[in-house]
């Protein structure tokens, strides 16, 4: 709809409502402007780590990974969200380059933890006319531990510490 800011946050709640019970992965592009209605109607989410985008795969099996291990009854994931008001400019998203580089290297740490079943930074799309662009993160943790949300917090925090490191310095001819 042209109407709508929020595709997956719609089409999300639409199938919750739906089907209340079943559970839901989602992988989403790493420039995602997440909303709280996409968190809210999904059980897991997680989101490409490369720019260009050439883990797909891998993160549709991340994704589905932990909602199998939901659907036998190994883990009960509990997903933690929060963003920063942040429009990092597109040439300096790259998780291959600082300084994204450092946050994205911090979530695949976070992922090989005990406490995170997934663990995502979400560069958004600030090219986007919408209320929710931003930068965001989400951890997925078994039970919803605080660790989760200390995780989500330093995430959010090392991104917001270089947010002058997220602005285009354009070089002169």
């Amino acid at each position: 709809m042209e109407d709508n800011y929020d595709g997956e946050g719609k089409l999300s709640a639409r199938i919750r409502k739906s089907v209340p019970n079943l559970p839901i992965a989602v992988a989403l592009d790493f420039h995602t402007n997440l909303s709280e209605e996409t968190v809210k109607n999904a059980t897991v989410i997680t989101a490409y780590r490369t720019y260009p985008h050439v883990d797909m795969y891998e993160t549709g099996m991340r994704a589905g990974q932990t909602l199998l291990r939901a659907i036998k009854g190994e883990v009960d994931p509990i997903m933690v969200w929060g963003k920063r008001p942040m429009l990092p400019h597109m040439l300096c998203q790259s998780p291959a380059r600082r300084p994204m580089k450092y946050i994205m290297d911090l979530t695949i740490v976070l992922k090989n933890s005990s406490v995170v079943l997934n663990a995502s930074i979400i560069g958004g799309f600030p090219l986007a006319d919408i209320p929710h662009s931003c930068l965001s993160a989400i951890v997925v943790s078994d039970n919803g531990t605080n660790e989760a949300q200390k995780c989500c917090d330093e995430l959010l925090d090392m991104s917001w510490e270089r947010r002058a490191d997220f602005i285009y310095q354009i070089e002169p001819l």
